[in-house]
């Protein structure tokens, strides 16, 4: 298991923040699953507790985009 932002400071890009949503929208052009929403974390475990199919989606999206975000091999 990889710390993300860990991982990016190691790497050869820079950014102004190391936060996941500033890095999301410097390489993909977008934020994370849950938009608007000023406690994240909260909302996760609201949809987890009320929707759970909503948090499957939020969950995917979210490893999704944790894929997306790493540097490619080679």
């Amino acid at each position: 298991m990889l710390d993300g932002i860990d991982t990016l400071k190691g790497a050869t890009w820079q950014f102004e923040r190391y936060n996941l949503e500033f890095v999301a929208q410097a390489l993909l052009g977008r934020g994370k699953a849950i938009d608007s929403v000023n406690d994240r974390g909260q909302e996760i475990q609201r949809l987890f507790a009320e929707d759970q199919s909503a948090w499957h989606t939020t969950i995917l999206k979210i490893a999704v985009w944790s894929a997306k975000s790493l540097p490619k091999p080679g």
